[in-house]
């Protein structure tokens, strides 16, 4: 009976949830109600710009670029564009990045399908924090308590919470802050370059960090914006990062049009 319903549900593979629409700054009425930090309105929907990754020239939707090689053959740093999904009390801003970042396996390892053990939180945790941020922007980012719960109560395994600087987004907040057509995301070239592409159209297929119902396999969002429940297996390449953080920009030097803040 179990292995029946395996079946059943991986035959359905695509699965949406209703979602709530983020609106954008987009009027002089609507920055009225947006919430002002240094000055500048930010709300959820803005852009901003907070860190330098490495990046292209352009972003390219998913299609590799040779132009992201420098003269030293090293790809450049650019500022990383974030997507405010929510604003605090406290000032603080919940951003994810608006393009996928990088291209990068899940988990080394077949095993490990939970957020707790997986490589790629200890790279977002270390090597990238080092790299894209620097000493006074890793100050601004606050650390994150991360409600992990499973997906399906019978399949998926539990995981602990955790505390991070830099996550993944889990498949409630993806619930909660995008509505299916909002979820696609293109890929920088770097990005591309590294196996973070799709053939088929814009962006490329972004991990979240719920485990997928099958063992050793991780949820994520496809290329359509839908959330693949049965989950990929945590060390298939192709998967797009897509990092989150949360920042109290106290302190930070804040400036833009009402669309688009930049964060320096």
């Amino acid at each position: 009976m179990k292995q029946i319903l395996l079946t059943v549900l991986l035959s359905v593979p695509f699965i949406s949830y209703p979602f709530t629409h983020i609106y954008a700054a987009d009027s002089a009425a609507d920055l009225k109600h947006a919430r002002t930090v240094s000055g500048t309105q930010i709300k959820p929907g803005t852009i901003v710009k907070f860190g330098r990754y490495f990046n292209s020239a352009e972003n390219t939707g998913g299609q590799a670029a040779v132009s992201s090689e420098s003269s030293s053959g090293r790809a450049e740093k650019k500022p990383i564009e974030w997507k405010v999904l929510e604003t605090e009390p406290d000032g603080t801003l919940l951003l994810v990045s608006a393009f996928s970042l990088d291209g990068r396996v899940f988990n080394e390892k077949r095993s490990g399908e939970t957020w707790e053990q997986s490589s790629i939180r200890k790279w977002l945790n270390t090597e990238f924090l080092q790299q894209a941020f620097n000493e006074k922007e890793r100050k601004a980012i606050s650390v994150t308590r991360l409600k992990n719960s499973r997906l399906f109560l019978f399949f998926s395994k539990a995981q602990p919470d955790t505390e991070d600087s830099v996550f993944l987004l889990s498949v409630e907040e993806v619930k909660k802050y995008f509505r299916t057509a909002e979820r696609t995301a293109p890929a920088t070239g770097y990005a591309a370059e590294h196996l973070c592409r799709n053939l088929f159209g814009d962006g490329g297929r972004w991990w979240l960090r719920t485990s997928g119902f099958m063992p050793g396999r991780v949820c994520y969002v496809d290329t359509d914006g839908l959330v693949f429940f049965a989950g990929g297996p945590v060390n298939e390449g192709g998967g797009c990062v897509r990092p989150a953080i949360r920042i109290n920009p106290s302190g930070l030097n804040i400036s833009g049009t009402p669309d688009y803040s930049t964060i320096k």
